[in-house]
C-alpha cells in the first residue's frame, strides 16, 4: 500500500506550518554554525601552512572531511572578510580582527555603520 501524498507547500493548519518552520530555522542555524567554525579551522591551517601553498586546500579538505571546493570556498569568504576589514580600518591592523569569528559583521566605534555584506 502506497503511503498518502502530503501537499507541503500548504500545511494542513498552523501549527504545523510554525513547527516546520522553527524546524528548518533550527537546521539553518546548525549549518551556518559550522560553516563559521569550518571557516575558523581553514584559517588557522591556512595561517600555519601558507596561503598561497600548492594543494593547500586539497590537504585541508582531507583532514576536515570535505570535498576540496568547500575549502576554496571558505577561503574566498576568509579573504574577503580580511579585504572588507582592511578597507574600512585604513591605518589600524587587521590582526585584531581575527580574534573575530569570521564571518561575523564588525561594526567598530566611532566609524559609519558598514553594511552587512
Amino acid at each position: 500500500m502506497a503511503a498518502p501524498k502530503i501537499d507541503w507547500s500548504h500545511p494542513p493548519n498552523r501549527d504545523i506550518a510554525r513547527a516546520r518552520l522553527i524546524g528548518r530555522r533550527r537546521y539553518n542555524e546548525q549549518r551556518q554554525a559550522a560553516a563559521r567554525a569550518r571557516r575558523q579551522q581553514v584559517f588557522d591551517r591556512l595561517e600555519a601552512m601558507g596561503w598561497d601553498t600548492w594543494g593547500a586546500c586539497a590537504a585541508i579538505a582531507r583532514t576536515l572531511g570535505v570535498h576540496r571546493s568547500t575549502v576554496c570556498r571558505d577561503r574566498q569568504e576568509v579573504l574577503r572578510t580580511l579585504e572588507l576589514a582592511a578597507k574600512v580600518l585604513d591605518d589600524r591592523t587587521v590582526a585584531h580582527l581575527l580574534e573575530l569569528p569570521l564571518g561575523a559583521p564588525y561594526r567598530p566605534i566611532g566609524l559609519r555603520r558598514i553594511r552587512d555584506v
